[in-house]
Order: C-alpha cells, then structure tokens, then sequence
C-alpha cells in the first residue's frame, strides 16, 4: 500500500479505527476488574439463581415471579461461574457500543460520530453494568440491534429484536409503539402497510416465549391468561402500587443527576434545539436526502422524549433506570456538541484554520474530560460488601443438602438447600416464617428498613425478631456497616 492509497484510507476510515482502538482498550481494562474475588450484588444473585433453576429443572436455584424469564435463560451456559457470566456480558457491552456507533455514524453524519460510544461507554451506570450480570447490557443490546434494522428497513428483524429486549427488560415494551410511529414517519405511503405487517410478523415470531411463564406459573395462577402475563403483571403491581417508600424521589430526580454527571449534559438541549432549527428550514428545502436524514433524527428524539417522560412520572425512581433511554440522552448530547462545532469552524475556518482546529480539540478535551473524571468519582464510590461477608453469612451454608428448606431475606446466598424467598415486605415474610417449616432462615432489618413514624413496621419488626427467637436458634451473627445480619437454625 503506497502512500497516497495510506492517506485515503486514513481519511476514510481513520473513524473506524478510534472506535476499534477504544473498545479494545474498554474491554482490556473491564478485564482487569474482573480478577480475584468481585462481590455481587443482588440482581445478579437472582438472575444466577434463576439460570440454576432452569438448568436443573427445578432442583435447585429458585424463580422470582415478577421477572422476565430471557436473560436467565441466555445465561444458562454461562451461570456455572460468575467470571464466565461477566465476561459474557463484557464482550456483548462491546458489541452494542459498536452498533450504536454504528447507529451514530449514519444519523449523526459528522467526522465526530466516535464521540457517541465513548461518551456513552462511561455513563456511570452502563460501565458498571458491562461487568456486571444484569439484564441492562443485554437488553441494550437487542435494542440497538433492532433499532439498527429498522433503520435498513429490516422490519421482521426489528421486530423480532424489539421483543427480545421486551423478553430481557419489560420497559423496553415502551419502544413497541414508538417504532410503529417510526414506520409511518421515515416510510413510504405505498409501503406502509406492507412494513407495519413485516414488524408485527417479526414481535409474533418471538411471543412464543410468553409460553414458557404458561407453563412456569400456571400452577400459582390456574389461568392460561394469567400465567401467561404473570411476570409482566407482577412487575407492574410492584413498581406503581408496592414499591418500597425509599424508591419514591422527585420529579427532577433524573434531571439533578444528568447535571451532577456533567454539566455538559445541557448538550442534549442544545441538540434538540438544533434539530427543531432544522426541521422547520427544511420546510424550504426539497432535498430528499435531507428529508430523510431529518426523519431518522426526529424519530430518535422520540425515542429520547417518550421514555424519558415516563421515568420522570413514574412515582419507582432508581438510577439503573436510565438505561432505558440512556443511548439517546447522550446521542443528544453528542448531537449538540457536533453541530456546535460545525457552527464553530463555519465562522472560523476561512480566517484561521489553526485557531478553528485548536478551538475544537480544546472543546473536545473539555467535554470528554468532564464525562470522563465524573464517571470515575460516580463508580469509585460503589458499595461492595467485604469478601468476609461472603464467605462466613452469605455463603455458610453452600454444602447444606438439598433435602433442606431455608427462608431468606437474602438472594446472595449460595446453598445446595431449597430456597424460598420472603423479602419482598416485612409482613410478606413475617406471614411465611410463621406458615412454613425452615431449618434455616436469613435475616436482617437492613433489607425491611421502616420509617421513623411508621409504627405499624417497627412492631412487625419486633414481632418477627420475638418469632425468631423464641422458635430458632442463632447460627451466626454478621455485623456490617452499622447493621445486623442474622441466620438462625431449627432447634
């Protein structure tokens, strides 16, 4: 290769090749997080459990009722080892920023499109959740795929992928009527039918997986119906009736912590700004590639607007939640800071191309910076519990034989015993303590925490620990951080 076929080749692809040597360099220093001993935490026990269910036909593991059942399965392979499981969902975390840079390099249509995975690859959040076993990651994954069909026109695919990510977070469901919208917005009349028929033949292709929660809870519903949507119902009675008190923020909850991210999340203003510039100009213009263009993007501010305005109203409010509209808050972003820097070489690149190339690498080190230190003081300060509280609370009785029942306010546990879970309220547990027969139970205030006038919890409370006691026996005792963490034995 001479050097004139060099300098095309850099000019054409120089792109691609940042994008390949950050994921690279992503994915090198996720691996070194993932040495030695990694607490996990509690979504990840029970999507861990679940796989064990599956895998053993019920012997072991348990089944939480409120969950979707996908990822669980797609982690059956993987769920014999943590560190396999983690890796697994770092290589897919790879593979969906390079889609969505993918999805950025065709709407954003800039020489910056690689800002776009990296802004978004340290989101406090998605960074943590690349090493971690949640179901964020992999329905990330699916969604951009299927937004990535759907803008080749691939609608069966699009479909297909948009019930997938369903199937793994039930939030993602919000997408399915955004991407009809999206069908009557960038298609053509002629065609619409013919693609609104490919789309909804794509969702059908993937319900059949709503069977498998028929044959799971038919048992607890006697209802084919019920059973069918159990997990999906359930969820929804949890998050808009029964969520626990400390997950009810303020309206500007999300909002306040964009900001404390990085002030330069104003940026996502300022792209849509500029997009509502555009899309009133373009009354004026008759280019049909601009049209389209404009189409595309117009559809992905939906894509930020809507879910963004049901996190902001929903009265369940946690950061992880972000997620689900967390791509196209930063495409925004991005969105702003590309075309400011447009702005910024059209006024100045005919009298200083020096001053314009400066200007615009200071502003990128600026934004990037910013992104970058912030996300690190975000994740630094993640709690993980010691390695001690694994193995003398948490994990004190993994070689109890399976003929056991054990109750518990903790799904990190790891035992060979039968688990039943009781922590998703005090009284719920309270009520199974007193009705079942344990041999051994996991307890703690720390996962049942009462407000302070809540007079009504503090007896349960009490009522429980006098239960406890009078019937048990204390196996051990783990103080952490201020908080008791109790197991008790049968006598």
């Amino acid at each position: 290769m001479n050097k004139s076929n060099i300098k095309k080749f850099k000019a054409k692809h120089y792109q691609i090749v940042i994008v390949i040597c950050f994921l690279v360099a992503y994915f090198l220093i996720q691996l070194i997080g993932l040495r030695g001993f990694y607490s996990y935490g509690w979504d990840e026990s029970v999507y861990l459990h679940m796989s064990n269910y599956f895998k053993s036909g019920g012997d072991g593991g348990f089944i939480e009722n409120l969950r979707p059942i996908l990822f669980s399965i797609i982690l059956i392979p993987f769920s014999h080892s943590i560190f396999i499981s983690r890796l697994f969902i770092l290589v897919l975390s790879v593979f969906t920023l390079w889609i969505f840079y993918l999805i950025g390099k065709k709407n954003l249509n800039s020489e910056f499109s690689w800002v776009f995975p990296v802004v978004l690859a340290f989101f406090p959040f998605y960074y943590l959740s690349s090493n971690s076993i949640l179901t964020e990651i992999v329905a990330l994954f699916f969604h951009a795929l299927c937004v990535y069909y759907f803008f080749r026109k691939k609608y069966v695919f699009s479909g297909l992928l948009a019930m997938l990510a369903f199937f793994t977070r039930f939030q993602f469901g919000i997408y399915f009527p955004i991407l009809l919208f999206g069908i009557f917005l960038i298609g053509t009349r002629k065609n619409i039918s013919k693609n609104v028929s490919k789309f909804i033949l794509g969702i059908l292709i993937g319900s059949p997986l709503f069977f498998i929660n028929t044959y799971l809870f038919y048992s607890e519903t006697n209802s084919f119906f019920l059973a069918t949507v159990y997990p999906l119902l359930n969820q929804l009675k949890d998050n808009f009736f029964e969520y626990l008190w400390y997950y009810k923020q303020g309206f500007f909850y999300y909002l306040k912590y964009l900001l404390n991210w990085s002030i330069f999340s104003m940026f996502a203003i300022i792209g849509i700004l500029f997009l509502i510039f555009f899309l009133v100009k373009s009354q004026f213009i008759k280019q049909e590639s601009q049209n389209k263009w404009l189409k595309r993007n117009l559809l992905l501010l939906v894509f930020l607007l809507i879910p963004f305005s049901y996190l902001l109203f929903s009265s369940h409010k946690e950061i992880r939640y972000l997620m689900l509209v967390i791509p196209w808050i930063v495409y925004f972003i991005c969105f702003g800071l590309i075309e400011t820097i447009k702005q910024v070489k059209n006024k100045l690149l005919e009298k200083n191309t020096i001053l314009t190339f400066a200007l615009v690498f200071i502003i990128l080190i600026v934004f990037l910076g910013s992104f970058l230190l912030n996300s690190f003081l975000f994740i630094k300060d993640v709690y993980h519990a010691p390695k001690a509280f694994y193995d003398n609370y948490l994990f004190a009785l993994q070689n109890l034989s399976h003929q056991n029942l054990v109750l518990t306010s903790f799904p990190m546990i790891k035992t060979y015993a039968k688990i039943e879970i009781g922590y998703y309220n005090d009284l719920y547990f309270y009520e199974m303590l007193s009705k079942g027969n344990y041999d051994y139970v996991y307890y703690t205030y720390n996962w049942f925490p009462c407000q302070e006038n809540d007079i009504w919890c503090l007896n349960l409370r009490e009522d429980t620990m006098n239960y406890l006691e009078n019937n048990f026996d204390l196996y051990t005792n783990y103080s952490l951080y201020g908080s008791d963490f109790f197991l008790y034995y049968k006598v």
